[in-house]
């Protein structure tokens, strides 16, 4: 009779502790802007070749909110090497059915929302983009600084992780 509990107990512990890998924070408190020292609860996106460097590139984030409420959307940026020292880690609340766009530094053809200026250089890093609602929608992108129109861009390949509301993502 205790084995089947000593199997449920240890199937328990595994997928909690799988559960808070995928959390994707190892447990760390992961910086400014974040509810309660944690990430925000959906992962929505994550994305390789993020770019910072003073004057020249920029990561730039654009999200809607199609829901009837306001959400909450957290963007983070890490290094080639997963640090987050430096990088960018903000949340705001994006009213519904409205658009916020956020960029490692101000951009000459956007008009940022919020953004990170005084990062230092972020090389071959790393995107994540978490909310409160699964019906936000994002894109992402490097801008080149220089540029007075979105031909300068260059998007950055975004991979869902948790479909909206009634969609086949």
């Amino acid at each position: 009779m205790k084995t089947p509990l000593l199997l449920a107990a240890i199937s328990l512990l595994a997928l909690t502790s799988g559960a808070a890998m995928a959390d994707d924070n190892d447990g760390k408190t992961a910086g400014s802007g974040v509810t309660n020292g944690r990430v925000l609860g959906v992962l929505l996106y994550r994305a390789a070749g993020a770019r910072q460097s003073t004057g020249s590139k920029a990561t730039s984030v654009s999200c809607s909110n199609f829901t009837g409420a306001s959400q909450q959307v957290q963007i983070i940026l890490r290094n080639y090497d997963f640090t987050t020292t430096n990088a960018y880690n903000i949340t705001q609340t994006i009213p519904k059915n409205s658009n916020r766009t956020y960029s490692t530094q101000n951009t000459s053809w956007l008009s940022e929302d919020d953004s990170g200026d005084g990062l230092n250089t972020l090389n071959q890093g790393t995107l994540m983009i978490r909310g409160t609602s699964k019906d936000i929608h994002c894109s992402a992108w490097i801008s080149d600084l220089t540029a007075t129109t979105p031909a300068g861009a260059t998007p950055l390949n975004l991979v869902r992780f948790n479909a909206a509301t009634g969609s086949n993502e």
